[in-house]
């Protein structure tokens, strides 16, 4: 049973992360004139160059603060409590949150869990939110992370292909 701290750190999680607007972008352009065009066309901003955008998402900002706001207990279960919170449209925002405090080893533990498969849409939004973090800013990843990552990957590329072939063997064309 989690402690009175915890429960209270799990409420103000649920809260933060029922606001999770699907269609907010976790890094908008610097430019204004590139970022109002893509915003009033619906045309997603295509970024090249990660020092031409900025990550702004509110729930990221947030969470990072009540991390920092969070005494050891609760601070030692953020991360497993955050995980446990994600959803189809949360889990981008999760992972870089994530990584942004440090705790890239909470998220590659989950996503190297076997019984953790079921959850394809959780995943394929971690791993989004994973290596958006990744492209844009790739300086808060140590060698040994993305060497982790490396492989992480290469296991969930090899279970989705298995995954498709077994579905494509079962229904006739």
């Amino acid at each position: 049973m989690p402690s009175g701290e915890t429960r209270v750190l799990l409420q103000q999680l649920q809260l933060i992360l029922e606001n999770v607007n699907a269609n907010q972008s976790l890094y908008v352009p610097h430019d204004p004139v590139v970022r109002d065009t893509a915003n009033a066309t619906g045309t997603p901003y295509v970024h090249t160059d990660p020092a031409t955008v900025d990550m702004v998402h509110p729930q990221v900002t947030v969470l990072k603060v009540l991390y920092s706001q969070c005494d050891n207990g609760p601070r030692d279960a953020f991360p497993h409590l955050l995980i446990q919170e994600a959803g189809k449209t949360t889990a981008p925002v999760i992972a870089a949150t994530l990584v942004h405090l440090g705790q890239v080893d909470a998220l590659l533990n989950f996503l190297g869990r076997e019984d953790q498969r079921d959850k394809f849409f959780i995943r394929r939004g971690l791993w989004q939110g994973l290596f958006l973090v990744l492209t844009f800013e790739p300086h808060r990843f140590t060698d040994d992370e993305l060497a982790r990552i490396d492989t992480l990957a290469g296991r969930e590329r090899r279970w989705a292909l298995k995954i498709v072939d077994t579905i494509s063997r079962s229904r006739p064309i």
